[in-house]
């Protein structure tokens, strides 16, 4: 067998085990979430992400509505500052130009 086919299984097969184990962990919830666990007897921590990006567009409609704070979470290419944005309240203006999706993989930490 091939080293490239070879490390192609390996990572689809962790792949795999990584959503089941994370799947199990998390049961179905979404969001930034951290939680540590014991499976099979190793301790663990499993970490759900969300990604962020600006519709620029909405951005630039919005830009001169927005707070000092709201401002703050804006970096010009524009990027988020994810830590800012994380401490403004729901009703913020902002949130109108931000899109969330789930990544795709979540992160497994074994800690023994």
């Amino acid at each position: 067998m091939q080293l490239s086919k070879l490390l192609k299984d390996t990572k689809e097969a962790e792949l795999l085990l990584r959503k089941e184990i994370c799947s199990e962990i998390l049961k179905g919830r979404l969001g930034e979430i951290r939680e540590k666990a014991i499976y099979d007897g190793h301790n663990i921590v499993v970490e759900s992400k969300v990604n962020r990006s600006i519709d620029s567009a909405v951005l630039n409609a919005i830009w001169d509505s927005l707070t000092e704070e709201d401002t703050n979470c804006i970096e010009f290419k524009p990027s988020l500052k994810l830590a800012n944005y994380r401490k403004l309240l729901r009703d913020s203006l902002l949130h109108e130009a931000i899109t969330e999706k789930p990544s795709e993989t979540p992160t497994l930490e074994v800690k023994d």
